[in-house]
């Protein structure tokens, strides 16, 4: 096995329970996939809801400061899985800290609104 990913996710409504599904069923639909991942932090904008994301996906850390995963040096993907009101700010956040001083290679983005189906 390759590099194990670690991830943090900002928002845990059902955007973000869809990609915590998908990461973890990755190795079972491609076999032999030379990399791994997983959730070590997630952020909500309520503590219960982040410490309950947290023990439901077995998530290390939980925390309502976005800043704290962007800012984590350890975390190699952040996931935003924010409404589209608050997608803005986290994503230039991003772009401005974990590109510049971590140099990541690769960034999508989908953004997400009701009327894009």
């Amino acid at each position: 096995m390759g590099k194990n990913f670690k991830i943090g996710i900002l928002g845990f409504g059902s955007m973000g329970r869809t990609h915590s599904y998908s990461v973890i069923s990755v190795p079972y639909h491609y076999l032999g996939c030379p990399f791994s991942a997983e959730y070590v932090s997630v952020c909500t904008t309520k503590i219960e809801s982040a410490k309950a994301a947290a023990e439901q996906f077995n998530i290390s850390e939980y925390t309502t400061d976005e800043n704290e995963i962007i800012n984590d040096p350890d975390i190699d993907i952040v996931d935003i899985c924010s409404e589209g009101i608050y997608l803005l700010q986290p994503v230039q956040n991003v772009l401005s800290i974990k590109v510049t001083k971590l140099d990541l290679r690769y960034i999508l983005c989908l953004p997400y609104t009701d009327t894009e189906c």
